[in-house]
């Protein structure tokens, strides 16, 4: 999940040309994660959280995104809006990837073609 893309960027940060992860959580120092991505500072984040997540508290992500624009990474995003349609708020993956929305299942947010338009910028 996003840990891992976290992870990915900072240990391999030549390898991306962007970043986006969905619903982040990270378990260490975000101090330390942000030292461990400055090779990486370049690199566009957009990070896309729900404010009511309950597995991935929004808050840790808001600092961390807050950390990376202190430290001058130039290109960090954040979208954050509030999950009404699953018990735990953590449905990030249909906010950031699907490119309508679903009326069928109360999905009413999908960001899918803004995001993969700003990947391939």
């Amino acid at each position: 999940g996003a840990f891992a893309c976290l992870e990915l960027v900072a240990r391999r940060p030549t390898y991306f040309a962007a970043v986006v992860p969905a619903a982040a959580h990270y378990e260490e120092e975000l101090e330390e994660l942000v030292s461990r991505l400055a090779p990486a500072q370049n690199i566009p984040f957009w990070f896309i959280h729900a404010l009511n997540d309950q597995s991935c508290p929004y808050g840790d992500i808001k600092k961390l995104v807050c950390k990376m624009r202190g430290r001058s990474f130039p290109n960090v995003h954040i979208t954050s809006y509030e999950d009404t349609w699953s018990k735990t708020g953590h449905a990030s993956d249909f906010v950031a990837y699907r490119s309508k929305p679903c009326s069928d299942t109360g999905r009413p947010l999908a960001m899918g073609n803004e995001v993969f338009a700003w990947l391939l910028q």
